[in-house]
Order: C-alpha cells, then sequence, then structure tokens
C-alpha cells in the first residue's frame, strides 16, 4: 500500500520540474528568469496557503469541536486545484521545444 502512496505521490509532484521548460518557451529572453523566479515563488507558496485556507474553511463551519464532514469539506481543496490545474495544463499550447513568444 505504501509504495502505491508513494509512485502517486511522486507521479503528482514531478510535473512541477515541466513547469520550468514550459515558462522558458514561452516568454521572450527578456524577461525568462523573472517568469522563472515568479512561478517558483508561486508554486512553493501554495504549500503555506493551504492550511489557511484549511483552516478558514473550518472557521466557516460555526461548530466549536469540528466533525469528519467539516473535515471533509475543508480537504476538498486539493481535488479541487488538482481539477482547475488539470484544466489549466489542457489549455497550454504545445511547443515542440521551439520558442512560441
Amino acid at each position: 500500500f505504501l509504495c502505491l502512496i508513494f509512485f502517486c505521490l511522486g507521479l503528482t509532484t514531478s510535473t512541477q520540474v515541466i513547469s520550468y521548460p514550459t515558462i522558458f518557451e514561452c516568454n521572450p529572453p527578456e524577461v525568462t528568469g523573472v517568469c522563472e523566479s515568479l512561478s517558483a515563488v508561486l508554486i512553493m507558496s501554495g504549500v503555506a496557503f493551504f492550511p489557511l485556507c484549511y483552516g478558514m474553511i473550518l472557521d466557516a463551519s460555526g461548530h466549536q469541536i469540528y466533525t469528519v464532514t467539516d473535515h471533509f469539506w475543508a480537504f476538498l481543496i486539493l481535488p479541487s486545484t488538482l481539477a482547475i490545474s488539470l484544466v489549466l495544463a489542457l489549455m497550454v499550447k504545445e511547443t515542440n521545444c521551439k520558442p512560441s513568444y
């Protein structure tokens, strides 16, 4: 079971590496460094905002003691962001390793 979990973790987190060549191919050389650093900050800041959003959703439930249902609704942040990222990934054009700017 752990092998399956770690495989899924590696499969979903390794896709972050693909964003850097995509950014390089879709931006002019003058701004590539800024775009790369901005994407790195945004990718890593998502980890910082997840607990904040999770807590805000739990607080919005209005309960003093959180139930399993409250945690279920708060946890839906992950699948919803996964669905959004899948839609955005499907909208990216294939450049065939050629700059598209």
